[in-house]
């Protein structure tokens, strides 16, 4: 709405622009004339000064031919004018000098009591095997849901929340993506992971985290002994971004490590590392404890 919106700023240089105002002028002064004309005189003069007696008599498509031909220059002039309308002057706010104290005084000064640290407060909530659905439309997007259809694919997820506490202020944690790393039992990572993997219940590569609210990832479908990770892939065009989803296939996953990345490409909290297995066709995902960031 914005871009389209932009192709239209031409339309306030016209309404400043000279001519504009001219014309406006002038149309204001004829509808003050003819409102004493029509109230104040008497019917005689009425018609001796009518519009018509003082328009040329000419035919109908010229005056629409010259009403078009003002209007086109109006409209040169006022795109003109916003091409090389200047964006105005930041104001630059001036930074006062340090003063350098003593080390003397530096101890003897009281400590300055600031606001509380406003951060974000990302915990996990755990990790599960469960149902997930696919759903793609053109007004919903590519989207996974959890479902309670026992026929549905079998997958991992994990839940967080950005948790409130009353030790500090919690804000909330916007555009927040979820890195995934796999590994296998000898610590070496399996191709090259996923940089965006697929939040349930969202179309997006990121999902929002307002306060109290809880989002799971999609860490793969598990699909014959392997896992199919479904991903976002985010690509720039000048006209918008556009979102694809791509799939990868991770054979002899034992490690799964996951990185929730905020709008700032800073970590929310420590990653988090998740024993997986399989056995006799099912399933096993467990936590190992978080290191510190």
């Amino acid at each position: 709405m914005n871009r389209l919106l932009a192709r239209f700023q031409f339309a306030g240089a016209i309404r400043g622009h000279w001519a504009f105002s001219l014309v406006a002028f002038l149309w204001g002064l004829f509808s003050i004339v003819t409102v004493i004309r029509d109230n104040f005189l008497p019917p005689t003069l009425q018609q001796k000064f009518a519009t018509l007696v003082f328009l040329p008599k000419w035919p109908w498509y010229l005056w629409v031919i010259g009403f078009l031909l003002i209007l086109l220059v109006m409209v040169f002039e006022g795109a003109y004018s916003a091409y090389n309308k200047k964006p105005a002057p930041v104001p630059v706010e001036k930074v006062p000098t340090p003063v350098v104290s003593s080390p003397e005084a530096q101890q003897k000064s009281p400590p300055v009591r600031g606001s509380p640290q406003q951060t974000t407060n990302l915990i996990f909530l755990g990790a599960k095997v469960a149902r997930v659905q696919f759903s793609a439309s053109y007004s919903e997007g590519e989207v996974f849901y959890e479902s309670p259809d026992q026929n549905d694919p079998r997958a991992i997820i994990a839940c967080f929340r950005n948790e409130p506490t009353s030790s500090r202020k919690v804000i909330d944690a916007d555009y927040v993506r979820a890195q995934i790393v796999y590994r296998d039992n000898q610590e070496q990572e399996i191709g090259n992971g996923v940089a965006s993997a697929c939040w349930l219940d969202n179309r997006a590569d990121a999902v929002d985290f307002h306060l109290g609210e809880s989002h799971c990832v999609l860490l793969g479908l598990l699909q014959e002994g392997r896992l199919v990770v479904p991903a976002k892939r985010r690509k720039r065009h000048w006209d918008g971004d556009t979102i694809s989803l791509e799939n990868h296939t991770f054979n002899g996953v034992a490690r799964i490590e996951v990185r929730i990345i905020g709008e700032d490409n800073d970590l929310l909290l420590a990653p988090l590392v998740l024993n997986f297995s399989i056995t006799n066709g099912e399933p096993h995902i467990s936590v190992r404890p978080q290191e510190t960031v």
